[in-house]
């Protein structure tokens, strides 16, 4: 469930609804891409504090952009699985 006034708390109802109904389309695909990318990383050997790029210029733990996707549109470089991850 997406609350339009904790992702985007602005006073146009317009924005405030496209954003929310972006976010809520998102949520499925990046749920399961960004689990899937920390336990990669962990197989992997890295034992450091994940971070992902955001759209505003700064970076994310998973469980926040998991939270709020909408901040991982147009954010830079994409992650695609190897077959030894999935």
């Amino acid at each position: 469930m997406t609350l339009s006034h904790e992702l985007n708390p602005i006073p146009r109802e317009y924005r405030r609804m496209i954003s929310t109904s972006i976010n809520a389309s998102l949520y499925p695909n990046r749920l399961g891409l960004y689990h899937q990318a920390g336990r990669c990383a962990a197989r992997a050997g890295y034992a450091k504090e994940l971070l992902i790029a955001n759209c505003v210029g700064g970076m994310m733990p998973p469980e926040e952009i998991i939270r709020r996707p909408i901040y991982s549109v147009m954010s830079g470089p994409t992650w695609h699985p190897s077959p030894a991850c999935i």
